[in-house]
């Protein structure tokens, strides 16, 4: 089994990192020269997110410059660029400027006339979901919700995916840090789930007792794959196993478990004719830190096949 390089541990996948730093360059290249509302980026400024609309017109991204030593942006601006560099504009957000006033996950409606996010609310663990029209304006509140949101995605036929911790008392990730625990110690752990948006509240799709890391849309619309465990989500990832989900609630279906306990799983991948599942198995040194072979699996059920057998390297993200 092979360890990966180290890389960043943020919860955001470490695959649309990757896909941040090189499209955040490209864009940069044009615009420094066309009237970008931003200065151009020194070493200091991080992309965070970067999210390009379905149409190629238009790329979002949230950004900042680093905290000192390092450290990740306190203060984020929500950008809206034309893909060609003529033009761009800064998102003026609900809660403006302030600290923990934190624009995540854009993504665009399949028609691109309108972009989705999740906002923080400062001081809290709450987010609300946003959208805006792609020159900025005429923002509308879609959801105000109890907690964490993150991996905003839409189906072909526009249907909002997310994952949600309802009630959250602390940001996802085990660096991060949680709350004073007070009343029953034994209670449920607070969980990650699949969820879509219906109207002003969230149809949960997994089950209360499962924690999911990450996911992906069958191309049909009609379920999803991701990567879970039950149990404290900062401390089961490692025996997390690959899951399909019906749309409407129905039990998840088991589609592979690794035979070694040292393996753990990442970056589900439906193909686009809906008929197998790609993912990273490997020794990975913590959430984030993908690396390992790549595999497919039948969604239909069966046995799974390693697609990299021998490589003299690691796998760290796919698409």
């Amino acid at each position: 089994m092979r360890s990966p390089a180290h890389t960043d541990s943020a919860p955001h996948q470490c695959s649309a990192r990757y896909v941040a730093w090189w499209a955040a360059a490209a864009l940069l290249a044009t615009a420094a020269s066309a009237g970008d509302p931003q200065p151009p980026a020194r070493a200091a400024q991080s992309f965070l997110y970067v999210s390009l609309s379905p149409d190629g017109r238009f790329v979002a991204s949230v950004e900042g410059v680093n905290a000192p030593h390092g450290g990740e942006p306190a203060v984020r601006s929500l950008v809206i660029r034309r893909a060609d560099g003529s033009a761009g504009v800064r998102v003026t957000l609900p809660c403006e400027r302030l600290r923990g006033c934190w624009p995540s996950s854009p993504v665009w409606t399949p028609d691109s006339r309108r972009l989705t996010f999740a906002l923080r609310d400062p001081n809290t663990h709450a987010r609300s979901l946003y959208q805006v029209s792609p020159d900025g304006t005429d923002m509308t509140l879609l959801l105000a919700f109890s907690g964490t949101i993150q991996a905003l995605r839409y189906s072909p036929d526009g249907q909002l995916a997310m994952l949600a911790i309802e009630n959250a008392r602390k940001e996802t990730g085990a660096v991060e840090a949680g709350a004073i625990e007070l009343g029953d110690l034994d209670g449920a752990p607070l969980e990650q789930r699949i969820a879509l948006l219906a109207g002003d509240r969230l149809r949960w799709v997994s089950p209360a007792d499962l924690f999911v890391y990450e996911y992906d849309w069958i191309p049909d619309g009609q379920g999803f794959v991701g990567t879970a465990a039950p149990g404290d989500g900062d401390r089961n990832w490692w025996v997390a196993r690959l899951y399909a989900f019906d749309r409407d609630g129905a039990s998840p279906r088991l589609l592979f478990a690794p035979a070694n306990p040292q393996q753990q799983l990442a970056d589900p991948r439906v193909s686009p004719d809906g008929k197998r599942v790609a993912f990273i198995a490997g020794l990975m040194s913590d959430f984030g830190s993908t690396g390992g072979d790549l595999y497919t699996v039948p969604l239909a059920g069966g046995a799974a096949t390693v697609v990299t057998p021998g490589l003299a390297a690691s796998v760290t993200a796919l698409s």
